[in-house]
């Protein structure tokens, strides 16, 4: 059985490093950086299982080797895949700054291994099989549950900012086989098979040296493998590169009321940086403005009750001045009166398609994302000139003439 188990930990070890290189090759070909995190995901991931192998199958001193490096690296595979899963949907890099703050506790693990080799430290019997396990293993799993902690509460508190982007990334990725949430559920299992302890509470003694490298293997291959086919979500287009407008065919109207203003294309700002800022000029603004228009009408993202300027800066990767003015200075209006003249074309797009018989006009306003009854009525009779049932009313009689 030992030599089976060292053949397998060789070729699993070998396997995971093939897979890191390809997903190096696809980061380089692309230039996907998102990619590169499941880069060092994967070689982690082929050291653990290399550290694994020593801890359980060699002689001392490569078996207290392997043991000192196992929980280090374990705290290293929540920040890279929070990460990667950051990178990968919004389309952006983090600054190496953010980077260090979030991988410095697990280095700093890592760099103090060696320590624990040289001051080996005794073992306390814990856990269901009687698997030996140091109080180094307890701090780590301690530090391993705040973290997890820590990143599962920092993913609830930027949902709402990456709302747009994960509406966009599924929008983007409707046909490809492969979504966040198979990858997410495919990490969790990761993380659940990497705890020892756990899995001498669900494996049988007699096998667990067989069955649970086998599980680990698995869980950690299928999770680089999806995170490799995983689509990255794109920067935001133009108008012009809308994937169902042929060429030479112009773009469909947009049903809401608008201040036309005039922009001269050809004049661009040509002079240097002032105070640190880059020109905008009137053709960035347009250009800005059209992939406004394209990422509004490709996405909806106006029926989200929460969306914010901010927010939606971030989605079309600009900040929340340069939008500002560009609504301002094209839409005539501020971005609270852009989002209600859209819901309201929405509410109006579904009376058309006679959904109020299977809402009603409240539950149609919240479709469309309005938050309150009172702000619905109100900017629907300052676009209309009639209150939500009247306009109705005039629909059904049109149709019956």
């Amino acid at each position: 059985m030992n030599g089976f188990i060292n053949a397998f930990l060789i070729v699993g070890t070998s396997a995971l490093l093939l897979l890191a290189l390809l997903a190096f090759e696809k980061a380089m070909r692309q230039g996907d950086k998102a990619r590169l995190y499941l880069v060092v995901f994967l070689l982690v991931s082929a050291l653990y299982f290399t550290s694994y192998g020593l801890y359980c199958c060699a002689p001392a001193p490569y078996k207290e080797i392997g043991g000192a490096f196992k929980i280090p690296l374990v705290l290293a595979f929540i920040p890279l895949f929070f990460l990667f899963l950051r990178d990968l949907i919004t389309g952006t890099t983090q600054h190496f700054s953010m980077v260090v703050k979030h991988l410095i506790l697990p280095v700093l693990f890592i760099a103090s291994a060696p320590l624990l080799i040289i001051f080996p430290e005794s073992d306390v019997a814990i856990g269901h099989n009687q698997y030996g396990y140091s109080l180094r293993f307890l701090l780590g799993h301690v530090v391993l549950l705040l973290q997890t902690v820590f990143y599962t509460l920092r993913m609830f508190r930027r949902y709402a900012r990456y709302s747009g982007k994960l509406r966009k990334y599924y929008q983007e990725s409707d046909r490809h086989p492969v979504k966040i949430r198979n990858l997410l559920l495919s990490f969790v299992i990761f993380l659940l098979v990497l705890d020892n302890w756990l899995m001498t509470f669900l494996i049988p003694q007699e096998v667990f040296p067989m069955i649970y490298p086998v599980l680990l293997f698995s869980a950690a291959f299928v999770t680089g493998w999806l995170g490799l086919a995983a689509p990255a979500c794109s920067s935001p287009v133009s108008a012009q590169a809308l994937p169902d407008q042929k060429a030479g065919q112009p773009l469909k109207e947009v049903v809401v009321a608008k201040v036309p203003v005039p922009v001269n294309e050809d004049t661009e700002e040509v002079s240097a940086q002032v105070n640190g800022r880059k020109p905008f000029g009137d053709s960035k603004k347009k250009a800005l403005y059209d992939r406004l228009l394209s990422y509004l009408k490709e996405s909806e993202v106006y029926t989200n009750p929460k969306l914010t300027l901010k927010q939606l800066a971030s989605d079309l990767d600009t900040n929340t001045r340069y939008l500002s003015m560009v609504i301002n200075e094209f839409e005539g209006c501020n971005f609270n009166q852009m989002l209600n003249r859209y819901r309201v074309n929405k509410v109006i797009q579904l009376l058309v398609d006679n959904q109020a018989e299977s809402y009603s006009y409240l539950g149609l306003a919240q479709k469309a994302g309005f938050h309150s009854k009172s702000v619905f009525i109100s900017a629907f009779k300052a676009q209309t000139g009639s209150t939500p049932t009247e306009f109705a009313g005039s629909m059904k009689k049109l149709i019956q003439n």
